[in-house]
């Protein structure tokens, strides 16, 4: 079963765990499974449109997903999806 790996500030949605094991052949699938777990993440996760937030990059197995298709996208059984919040900010 895929891994979905997530942020600290998300952990507190998902009862502090780290790490989610969960069924799902697609990203959809995968995520839909961890809404399932803790229905908590669906809104920090996704938007009123149902597509992951902005702010948010996917990565599988280390490689950035592109957005377009993103929930159609394949898993496979070992694969880990990591999810990353954007970092803002720096000298200016």
């Amino acid at each position: 079963m895929p891994t979905i790996r997530l942020p600290g500030p998300l952990r507190r949605y998902s009862g502090g765990a780290a790490s989610l094991l969960v069924a799902g052949a697609t990203v959809g699938a995968a995520l839909d499974a961890a809404f399932g777990l803790y229905p908590e993440l669906r809104p920090r996760l996704l938007d009123d449109r149902g597509e992951v937030h902005r702010h948010l990059a996917v990565f599988r197995n280390g490689t950035e997903l592109p957005r377009s298709g993103l929930a159609q996208a394949t898993l496979g059984a070992e694969d880990t999806l990591t999810l990353l919040e954007a970092v803002g900010g720096g000298s200016g």
